[in-house]
């Protein structure tokens, strides 16, 4: 078990988790309307609070490791 920032070496396990969503509702966390790394980078920028709009925050994903 790991509990982390994502990275862009994550691509393929956040695609497989994002297409293994069996409802139409999504983590809102997780917006899909915009390439991975430009995802990657707004969780970055989340983390500063680069635009002023919010608290800076931090996400963070649970990998399973086997």
């Amino acid at each position: 078990m790991q509990l982390r920032e994502l990275t862009i070496r994550d691509e393929i396990a956040y695609n497989n988790y994002k297409n293994s969503w069996k409802e139409k509702m999504v983590p809102t966390s997780s917006f899909t309307n915009q390439t991975f790394p430009d995802f990657v980078q707004k969780l970055k920028d989340d983390k500063v609070n680069k635009d002023g709009k919010f608290v800076p925050a931090e996400t963070l994903f649970y990998f399973l490791m086997m």
